[in-house]
């Protein structure tokens, strides 16, 4: 993620092997996506991240 001008880049991603099909909320609030906590598992799971303090919660 980063700021509005392109700078401050951050890896909000840091606790996740492995991304895909990342997505904003309609509201911005929200990056949604699917991943796995684990390299190579097969188990993924959906995932949101606060954009204002870049929490991380997973759908159990």
């Amino acid at each position: 993620m980063m700021d509005d001008l392109g700078g401050d880049v951050v890896q909000v991603t840091k606790d996740i092997a492995s991304v895909q099909v990342p997505g904003w909320s309609p509201d911005g609030c929200w990056i949604v996506f699917a991943g796995s906590e684990l390299e190579g598992s097969s188990q993924s799971r959906l995932w949101r991240i606060d954009t204002r303090t870049l929490e991380t919660f997973a759908r159990r």
